[in-house]
Order: structure tokens, then sequence, then C-alpha cells
């Protein structure tokens, strides 16, 4: 497997940053994950509500993707209580929320984390401000927070016109502009589209320092629209929400799958209501208008029925996208 010395960000959350990550750190060491905190639901949620601090479940997945610690470290801090006042609490999110409170702030709990775990790379929160996401649907309804906008999606068969944050003049956290900055390539997503990606692209520091950088741009194309968020979505309607959402020039490449699973699995997920996301040659010639390179690469995965991206294929197709290539001798 080859090794590259690439200064790797990528941007977003959820599951689908995780997942990447677990890839890329076997490509390169210096990769920083650049986090949302605009999450507000469950155990995170429930943490940010009670100490006030930023919500640690996506920062809490991004650090195991990235942990060299022995694997019943790594289990411990997924464990989630079942029971009790605890029920639904993860013991990672309370392990960080202790940190917080024994350091005095997320970023000197996340440098102690990092030691713990081994941690290759960085895992950084986009901001270290309280941020909340609202949604504005095609319904006229505004929807406050991020948990709330899918199911809102959902119970009034809407779609969703746009996202926006508050406050709106939210500072991006330092060395997340800075990586942004010193990076070789920056990869955003995949994940899912309005509430873990834009709510990182909408802060206008890190608008600015993306199309600041030097670095290659690349969109992780989603696999498949997700319920709730992106029904009936095409291609282009994700990369022209991202655009209408921020700038020309936020993005210089696409990375596409262009594999087809089988059929009887395409069916399960499209009677779940999520459907394959495919490139059409209108797609391309609009992509080429506004300057935008397309990158078509078998990227699936599929394990027991259920379909994600293949971590190691997208990790070493990113990084082959650099004009040169430092290789670790």
């Amino acid at each position: 497997m080859k090794r590259y010395q690439t200064k790797v960000v990528v941007i977003g959350g959820g599951s689908g940053l995780s997942v990447v990550l677990r890839g890329l750190k076997h490509f390169t060491t210096d990769v920083t994950a650049i986090v949302t905190v605009a999450d507000d639901g469950g155990s995170s949620g429930k943490l940010r509500e009670d100490l006030g601090m930023l919500p640690p479940g996506d920062i809490r997945n991004c650090i195991l993707a990235l942990s060299n610690a022995e694997q019943v470290m790594q289990d411990l801090m997924q464990f989630r209580f079942s029971d009790g006042k605890l029920k639904g609490h993860s013991l990672g999110n309370m392990l960080i929320a202790g940190m917080v409170g024994m350091t005095g702030g997320m970023e000197e709990a996340l440098t102690k984390i990092h030691e713990i775990f081994a941690v290759t790379g960085k895992v950084l929160p986009v901001s270290l401000d309280d941020i909340v996401l609202y949604a504005k649907l095609s319904n006229g309804l505004i929807v406050k927070g991020e948990s709330k906008i899918p199911k809102m999606v959902s119970k009034y068969k809407a779609s969703i016109e746009r996202v926006f944050i508050e406050p709106h003049a939210v500072n991006a956290l330092d060395a997340s502009v800075k990586a942004i900055l010193d990076a070789d390539i920056i990869m955003i997503g995949p994940g899912s589209l309005y509430t873990s990606i834009l709510p990182n692209l909408l802060i206008d520091d890190i608008q600015a320092a993306l199309l600041r950088t030097k670095a290659k741009k690349v969109l992780a194309m989603n696999l498949m629209t997700q319920p709730g968020e992106t029904d009936q979505m095409s291609l282009m309607d994700h990369v022209e929400t991202i655009i209408e959402h921020t700038s020309i020039g936020i993005i210089d490449s696409i990375l596409v799958n262009n594999e087809h699973v089988e059929f009887d699995v395409e069916q399960r997920y499209k009677s779940e209501g999520a459907d394959m996301l495919r490139l059409t040659e209108t797609d391309i010639a609009k992509l080429e208008l506004i300057g935008v390179s397309v990158i078509e690469e078998s990227l699936i995965e599929v394990k027991a029925g259920y379909i994600r991206h293949d971590a190691d294929k997208l990790s070493e197709r990113l990084l082959d996208l650099i004009d040169t290539v430092r290789y670790v001798k």
C-alpha cells in the first residue's frame, strides 16, 4: 500500500466522515478532520444542553476512526448505556465531556484525547461557538435544530429550500482555517448534505479559507439520496445546492461513483426512499460551465446488503489527484 506525504483535510460530519478517515489513515499520517458542531440530537444534544459544551458525537467517531489504540479501548468509547438516567449516552461522549471539564475547554480536551487514543492526524471542531442550524422548507416552515430537520421534511412531505446558522457571525477555529490554507488537497463530504456538510461551509471564515487555499478541493459525492433530506435530488442538485449556499470556486472537482450494485440491493434502498446518484452527460456539461471537473471511479463496498463507500478506494483515488505525489520512503 502506497504511503503519501500529503496534507489532507476532510470537512463534514456524521458517519460518512468517519468511514473515509478509517481509509485515509492507511495512506497518510497528515490528515485533519474538520467536524461540524451543529449536532443537537441524541447523547450529543443532551450533553450540549446540560453542560453547554460542543456536541461530542461526531468528534468522537472521527477520533476513533483515526485512533491506533487497542480495540478494547475503541469499543469502550462506543459503549452506550441502555438503562437508567444514562440511557442513550455514549461513554465516549461522556469521556470527552469529562476532559472538557478537567481541562477547561474543547481544544485542550482534544489535545489530551489525541494522546490517549494515539490518533493519526488531527480532529478539529469547525468552531468553538454555539451554532444552531435552521432550515426553511418548501412549505414556508422554519425548522430549528439539526436533528429536527429530516423529521419535519418527512412529516410534511416537503423539501429543504435552504439552511442557515445562528448566530450568523460565527468564528471558525483558527486551527481549522490554518489546516485548510496549508492543505495539499481538501475533500468535502461524503455525508448528509444539509446537516453535516453545509453547516461547516456556511461559516464565513471557512468559505474564505476555501476560496484562498491553493489546495485541490474535491467534493466526494454521496452514493445515494437521503430520505428526509435530499429526496428526489439529482447529483447536479447536490452540487448546485452547495454553490447556492456558498459561491462558485468553493469546489473544483467532484469524485463520483460509477459502479452499479445488484438489482435487489438497489431496489431495497429504493423502497426505503433512497435512490442511487448517477452522473449524466447533462451534469458533465453543466459542471464544465462552472469550472468543476469530474472524476469517476468504482467506489462502492456492499456488506450484508448495505451500500457504503469503500474507504480505501476513495482515499487512494483522492490522493492520486495530487499533481506531484510525494511518497514516504
